[in-house]
């Protein structure tokens, strides 16, 4: 009996509106979740409703989710650029922009960057900056494709 083996499907580059869909909603859709989870199940102080933390922490997070947006594009661009990964679509494209996102919101609640103020604002920035760019490359490299 003759066995064939499955060739690789060559690449084929996705579309401009695949890879910018998942890469510009996918960071958006994590905030709105992390902000309701918060807002839902957090410790909030009592004289804060919870829907107006959820309000000013969509307003705030849809900030974030525009600057992760920005960063993840810029990254993927430099990653096709040296060859190294394809741009993310479909399932790995939403999945990689839904579940970075996670990894650096959840890195913010577990040790908060407001806690960094007494080595000053530049700390708080930095604070901010790295889990976002950590998330935002290991979801890249780990979750996208490799380009052949």
């Amino acid at each position: 009996m003759l066995v064939r083996m499955a060739t690789p499907a060559p690449y084929k580059r996705p579309s401009i509106a695949s890879w910018l869909l998942p890469t510009m909603t996918g960071p958006w859709l994590a905030m709105v979740a992390a902000v309701g989870t918060y807002a839902l199940v957090g410790p909030l102080h009592d004289l804060v409703p919870r829907w107006l933390f959820f309000g000013v922490g969509v307003l705030v997070g849809s900030l974030w989710a525009f600057v992760w947006a920005l960063v993840a594009s810029l990254v993927d661009l430099a990653l096709l650029a040296t060859k190294v990964r394809a741009l993310p679509n479909g399932r790995h494209g939403w999945l990689s922009s839904f579940a970075a996102p996670l990894a650096a919101l959840g890195s913010y609640a577990v040790y908060s960057p407001h806690k960094w103020y007494k080595f000053g604002p530049w700390a708080i920035v930095i604070a901010l900056v790295v889990p976002l760019l950590i998330s935002v490359v290991v979801g890249r490299v780990a979750l996208g494709k490799k380009l052949s």
